[in-house]
């Protein structure tokens, strides 16, 4: 796969949300279960959502642009009128800015980042850093962030972009590196290789963040957040694994057994040609020692 010795641009549906107002910082520390008041402008992090209960309502990755300006990157789902009620009697606006997201992923990304970006190439542009910028006249934010577990960075429009233009401009940019356009099939394998799983194939509102196995996203010591109660008492062990099979390609929603038990479901799955095996993610039924465990897949 290219992204491993080149890099690959990909057209990715991912939905921002502008958060903007005096307010801003106070919603999303209300509606997130990281400190907002410890990101600082520049730069982004991984936000998980939870409902009252506990169960993560929305995973993604919040950008913040200025003291007052954020954008949230969110996986599916409907997120925006969630943070909208939430933010009710605060003086902030949650809008869609209509967006266009792209991802350049693999060794070579950030040479091309330097030859498509006007100006050449930034002075420090560190794991989770965020810049605008302008690519070929356009001007766009952009992040090092990526979900294929490689080098690589996000690029996000603005509404009067010209996508068709900027998809050119970043592929003629990329062509002495060897840049190339995919699907998100090579995405989709990468990422079960890395362990990033995916919000409402692998995780939803009936998993904690710690059964999801993403505890450390989850700060305890603020004053308050939705969900927080409920995450107090819960539970800490993981149910989410990843898995190897060595002749076959586990089939998603097949059992996982154990001593004749069923213990667990695939949740999604490829054939991974780095690895040459099979590759997975299983949510177990129950927590347990299950790290180096040998099962068996239906």
């Amino acid at each position: 796969v290219l992204f491993r010795s080149r890099a690959v641009l990909y057209d990715v549906p991912e939905s921002p949300i502008a958060i903007v107002g005096p307010d801003a910082e106070r919603l999303l520390d209300k509606a997130l279960t990281r400190d907002m008041a410890m990101l600082r402008v520049g730069r982004a992090a991984y936000g998980l959502a939870c409902g009252p209960d506990g169960g993560i309502l929305m995973d993604g990755v919040v950008l913040r642009l200025g003291p007052e300006r954020f954008l949230y990157v969110q996986a599916d789902g409907e997120f925006q009128p969630w943070l909208a009620a939430l933010g009710v009697g605060l003086d902030v606006t949650v809008s869609d800015p209509n967006s266009w997201v792209l991802q350049v992923q693999g060794p070579r990304s950030l040479d091309i980042l330097a030859a498509a970006r006007d100006g050449g190439a930034p002075e420090s542009f560190k794991y989770f850093d965020v810049l605008e910028c302008a690519l070929g006249g356009q001007p766009v934010t952009v992040s090092r962030t990526g979900w294929t577990g490689e080098m690589g960075f996000e690029v996000y429009t603005q509404a009067d972009t010209d996508g068709p233009a900027l998809w050119r401009h970043l592929l003629s940019s990329g062509a002495e590196h060897g840049l190339i356009n995919s699907g998100l099939d090579s995405m989709g394998i990468r990422r079960i290789e890395a362990g990033i799983i995916d919000y409402g194939t692998d995780i939803d509102a009936s998993m904690t963040p710690y059964q999801a196995g993403l505890g450390k996203f989850v700060d305890l010591s603020k004053p308050d957040f939705v969900g927080k109660q409920a995450l107090e008492g819960a539970d800490q062990r993981p149910l989410m694994f990843g898995l190897r099979c060595a002749s076959a390609t586990p089939k998603r929603f097949a059992e996982v057994s154990r001593d004749n038990r069923v213990v667990g479901q695939i949740t999604t799955s490829s054939w991974s040609p780095h690895l040459d095996c099979g590759v997975a993610f299983v949510r177990m039924a129950e927590p347990g020692d299950w790290l180096g465990a040998e099962v068996s897949v239906a």
